[in-house]
């Protein structure tokens, strides 16, 4: 749960640093934000949001959702930008009250696990 977002689910997520690959700012930010180890899988979209009314201020974000694997299992140690976590199917995240994109990019998640 992010506070930014005024307090909806969302997904791990930041910048990319000057040298990386997206992929490994991804890694990176979601290391960052909930202590995880993380392999790197694909890019499964890219998209815009500008000035959302659920985020805490006007920002224009161009985004790449990543597809990330945990390297060692699933204990989470959010750092101060996430207030709480929790582990479900895509399913019961489609049933959430989702930051904007999360529903559709987990529509998307599940259409790939199904190719």
């Amino acid at each position: 749960m992010s506070k930014k977002w005024q307090n909806k689910w969302n997904i791990p997520g930041g910048h990319v640093d000057a040298g990386e690959t997206i992929l490994e700012g991804a890694i990176r930010e979601g290391k960052e934000e909930t202590g995880l180890d993380l392999k790197a899988i694909t890019i499964l979209r890219h998209g815009e949001i500008i000035n959302s009314s659920s985020y805490h201020r006007k920002a224009h974000f161009i985004y790449f959702a990543c597809l990330l694997e945990t390297k060692n299992g699933n204990e989470v140690f959010l750092n101060d930008e996430l207030t709480k976590h929790k582990w479900v199917t895509p399913e019961e995240g489609l049933k959430m009250d989702c930051a904007p994109k999360i529903h559709s990019l987990i529509k998307e998640y599940i259409n790939y696990l199904h190719k």
